[in-house]
């Protein structure tokens, strides 16, 4: 497997044809692995000095990988955990019921469950964050869809593992569910950021000034989401 060295990191890599003549995609997966889809025709010294230029975004991604993996298995869903809900800790309360819920006070996050193993508690909380974060992001969308040209054609859910949102070639918006774990301000920087990516595909000088416009202060939010995104992993049970 073809491989480039940055500093003293080995960055190795698997080469895809791309259906593009002037596209060159790179992606990094859960695993670490590294696939870059360029033109079948582009030489192999200028595919590594391209890799190069995105190396410190490929170890970032590697980082990311490792903080993630390093909150999974943290949880056990038993009454007493703290969960995150926009930014708000509230604490568990497993209640043993025959009809089966999940609904919050301004403390507690209470999850009605008739088998109280922690694995139906996950998937009850995981279909109430799922649930909640679809309709908050989509009302988020049509407010600040307002402050830019392109607007998207669909806002989708999705559950990713590396990506906060992403757009498609179709206009379409999709958003990582979890996200509403973190704080309103937080989610809305990521929504600002997928629709200036509706307009300017790549991180530009152009990109950041759309959303400098339509958030002045997005670096705290985004370095908020540095710092903090790996703790929004929702954890596996052990």
């Amino acid at each position: 497997m073809p491989e480039v060295t940055f500093g003293e990191q080995k960055i190795e890599f698997k080469r895809l044809a791309s259906k593009s003549k002037n596209m060159i995609t790179i992606t990094v997966d859960s695993g670490k692995n590294v696939s870059v889809k360029a033109p079948t025709d582009l030489a192999e010294e200028e595919l590594t000095r391209i890799i190069k230029t995105k190396a410190n975004w490929i170890i970032d991604k590697f980082q990311r990988i490792d903080e993630i993996k390093g909150f999974e298995n943290a949880r056990e869903f038993v009454s007493g955990e703290s969960f995150l809900y926009k930014g708000k800790l509230l604490r568990l309360k497993v209640v043993p019921s025959v009809e089966e819920a999940v609904y919050t006070d301004t403390t507690t996050i209470f999850c009605k469950t008739k088998g109280k193993t922690p694995q139906r508690v996950a998937q009850l909380l995981e279909a109430w964050y799922r649930q909640r974060a679809k309709k908050y992001l989509e009302n988020r969308v049509t407010r600040f869809s307002n402050k830019f040209k392109n607007k998207p054609s669909k806002v989708g859910i999705r559950s990713q593992s590396l990506r906060w949102g992403s757009c498609t070639k179709k206009g379409e918006i999709l958003l990582n569910w979890r996200i509403i774990m973190a704080p309103p301000s937080v989610i809305d920087y990521v929504i600002i950021h997928e629709l200036a990516h509706l307009q300017e595909k790549n991180h530009t000088k152009e990109f950041w000034k759309l959303v400098k416009n339509a958030m002045p202060n997005y670096e705290e939010k985004k370095e908020w989401l540095r710092v903090n995104g790996p703790s929004l992993t929702y954890f596996k049970t052990r």
